[in-house]
């Protein structure tokens, strides 16, 4: 049996996890402008689906508007199309040349509904960690080649590492809850 290779699946799974959990976290709004919530948003460009920022630059010119420049001016209505339907809850405007979407200030109960929405995709990375270390576990204990006080240390080791991830879930959490609360 090799512990490094249970240990490097391991990793695998919660990489994987912590991806999805920081991308998910980078769509919601804390109500102030930011780019990388309209990561993920593809644009029909030449009957291509296009990330949205290979077709456009995005940028912040205050603190609740995002400003997107198309490279192509013809691409303005798709890229409005691809807004409107992104489920990202925004108003876009179309000036012609360029799209603005401007945030209003959240309301106290939209803070409250977006800080169970974090901890509803913090709780499901939780699970995604544990799974791992079940996985894990199950892997350690399967292997027949090992005592039972190595496996034991194997066990231990696998608990200080998915513990290691809970606590940085955590942490990324409540940086989110007080982003969304101060604005």
């Amino acid at each position: 049996m090799d512990f490094d290779l249970i240990m490097l699946e391991m990793q695998e799974m919660i990489d994987e996890k912590m991806n999805h959990f920081e991308k998910q976290l980078s769509k919601i709004s804390t109500g102030a402008a930011n780019p990388a919530m309209l990561r993920g948003v593809k644009v029909l460009y030449y009957e291509e689906l296009t990330p949205l920022e290979t077709v456009a630059t995005i940028s912040v010119p205050e603190a609740m508007q995002l400003l997107i420049k198309p490279f192509d001016y013809e691409s303005v209505k798709d890229i409005m199309k691809a807004l409107m339907n992104s489920g990202l809850d925004i108003n876009p405007v179309n000036e012609g040349d360029k799209i603005r979407i401007t945030f209003q200030p959240l309301t106290t109960d939209r803070k409250r509904m977006m800080v169970k929405n974090v901890a509803k995709l913090s709780e499901e990375a939780k699970i995604g960690i544990r799974l791992a270390r079940q996985n894990a576990n199950h892997a350690v204990t399967k292997a027949e080649d090992l005592s039972k006080d190595l496996a034991e240390n194997y066990k231990e080791e696998i608990q200080k590492q998915t513990d290691k991830w809970i606590q940085k879930i955590v942490d990324i959490t409540k940086e989110k809850e007080i982003q969304i609360m101060k604005v």
